[in-house]
This record gives C-alpha cells, structure tokens and sequence, in this order.
C-alpha cells in the first residue's frame, strides 16, 4: 500500500464519505511550491481499496462517525516513513470531483457516490 511518487510532487488524498460507505478516493497532486494552496496541477480517481486498507476504512467511518459526518470529504495524508495515514480537515460542504480530474473520471465518480447516496440515505 506504499505508494512511491516523484520528488517534484505531493499528494493529499481525498476522502469522500457517504453514511457508512467510502465509495472512491482521489489523489491531488501539487507542486512543492504549492504545497499549502489550493493549486492542484491534477487529479486521479481510485478504487477505494486500492488506497487504504481495511483498518484505515474502518477507522474513517468510525471517526466521520463521531463527527457526526453523514456527507462530507476528508483531506487525509500518508507519512512517507511509517506509512501511517492522518486526517487533516473534515470538509461538511463538498464541493465534488477536483477540478482537475479528467471528465470521464468526473463522471464516474459522480455516478458512483449517487449510488453509495441512495442506497445510503433513500433506502
């Protein structure tokens, strides 16, 4: 689960959490330079298992859980020497796919999360 980027590069990861589901995960890539801004050069779509393991996802919905989080995004980073993951915001009003992910993924995500939305929240 250790992913390895270039030196140039930092990624925040983007959780979206829906009820008591975690239906995708974004990278956000950002220079160095831009490291504390809202400036992200790109964005790329992931399956939800692919990024964070059992335990990190139970312990998400569990603390969104707590926050008393029913739709919302978590802005989550991964120490390069432990690997160990850290919540640092908890966004209540999300804005939805980055900016900079790729239409077609746009779409995907938006297909997916009205689903995890439904099943969630409409029965």
């Amino acid at each position: 689960m250790i992913i390895h980027f270039d030196e140039k590069s930092v990624v925040d990861i983007r959780v979206p959490v829906l009820g008591n589901e975690i239906p995708l995960v974004y990278y956000k890539f950002k220079t160095n330079e831009k490291r504390f801004t809202n400036d992200v050069s790109r964005a790329e779509l992931h399956k939800t298992e692919d990024v964070l393991s059992e335990a990190e996802i139970k312990n998400i919905i569990t603390f969104s859980r707590e926050m008393k989080l029913d739709y919302g995004e978590l802005d989550v980073l991964r120490n390069k020497e432990d690997n160990k993951i850290y919540i640092v915001d908890v966004n209540k009003t999300p804005w939805g796919p980055p900016a900079t992910l790729p239409k077609g993924d746009c779409d995907i995500a938006i297909r997916k999360m009205r689903k995890v939305f439904e099943k969630s929240f409409l029965g």
